[in-house]
């Protein structure tokens, strides 16, 4: 049965070759993107998680330019 599923999706594969190469290239970016999304989610809820009271700490950002 799955012998015949493979050979179902290759004959699909090889008569539609662009609408493949379409459907498979945005699969791959859509992965891609995701995956992408993850590591800077994971990354920004990691910040300073390594200094210990690490809920204490606050990021402060200068108001205009003085110097």
């Amino acid at each position: 049965m799955l012998k015949n599923y493979w050979r179902i999706a290759f004959r699909n594969l090889t008569r539609n070759r662009f609408s493949s190469a379409i459907n498979i290239g945005g699969l791959a970016i859509g992965m891609s993107v995701a995956i992408l999304i993850g590591l800077w989610i994971f990354d920004e809820l990691s910040y300073d998680r390594s200094t210990p009271h690490s809920a204490h700490v606050l990021r402060t950002y200068p108001i205009g330019d003085e110097r």
